[in-house]
């Protein structure tokens, strides 16, 4: 297993907010984002995907929920 120093990386700005931004330009404003989860680059033990449960605009407290997957920082794929 790979050990990474994270503390280099953490800044005063968070790592994610409730605003996803879409491959279209548009912005979705989520009702709620948490649970966050990484998933690590086998090769070279950065973070890849991060995982969050999200609620959607318009979602009520136990309404509609779902996963969202979300690439970080990686090379534009075919």
């Amino acid at each position: 297993m790979l050990a990474v120093d994270w503390s280099r990386h953490f800044r005063h700005t968070p790592s994610y907010t409730n605003v996803l931004s879409l491959q279209n330009g548009t912005n979705v404003t989520l009702m709620q984002r948490e649970r966050p989860q990484l998933l690590f680059n086998e090769t070279t033990g950065e973070p890849a995907l991060l995982f969050t449960g999200v609620a959607p605009p318009g979602a009520s407290f136990y309404g509609y929920t779902y996963t969202h997957a979300q690439w970080i920082r990686q090379e534009q794929r075919d």
